[in-house]
């Protein structure tokens, strides 16, 4: 399952594998095991935030406790009690709508949230959806990125915190975010 707006690092690994040409959920799979994503991670991300990291969470039917156990994950439903879909739209304008990509990724965020999709894979999977839909395919090959392409890829990964939500990466530095992707992933 794709956990709920991923780190940078989770993408990274992702991208490595789907470039390796493995299936998606292989992808993922491996992106889960080896950033160690389990349990609550599945519904909550960090963003950098204006002073420190900021913990967004999405609350469960059921508490928190329901993602303990692995196998009901899958089928964990998203409560609504607390107008958290409005509450989280305004920390990521707080945060990120100065940013040079915010707009196109907000709308794609907004649009997203506004869908009400009432489970939590469903809920992950769309925002994966939209985040991949801003990055080009991992499939491109490794002979179309030149020296210089390369060279801004490491530049943009210095930058880059690899522990919190690609969001961040994304609002920053728009399509250059797949450059780090590749520069990480060369490593």
């Amino acid at each position: 399952m794709i956990p709920f707006l991923p780190s940078f690092r989770w993408y990274a690994v992702w991208w490595r594998v789907c470039r390796e040409g493995k299936p998606e959920s292989v992808a993922v799979a491996t992106a889960n095991s080896e950033t160690g994503t389990s349990g609550k991670d599945f519904a909550r991300t960090v963003m950098r935030g204006t002073d420190s990291p900021t913990l967004l969470s999405i609350p469960i039917v059921g508490g928190s406790a329901a993602l303990k156990r692995e196998r009901n994950i899958p089928s964990a439903l998203l409560s609504e009690h607390g107008n958290w879909r409005h509450s989280h739209i305004g920390t990521l304008e707080t945060i990120y709508g100065r940013y040079p990509y915010s707009g196109e990724i907000l709308a794609l965020i907004r649009d997203c949230y506004a869908a009400d999709e009432p489970t939590l894979t469903g809920f992950n999977s769309t925002l994966h959806h939209a985040v991949t839909s801003f990055l080009p395919s991992p499939a491109l090959p490794r002979e179309d990125v030149s020296p210089a392409a390369a060279e801004r890829g490491r530049e943009v990964l210095e930058k880059v915190m690899p522990d919190i939500s690609i969001i961040d990466a994304l609002m920053r530095h728009g399509p250059e975010t797949t450059l780090a992707l590749l520069a990480h992933s060369t490593k």
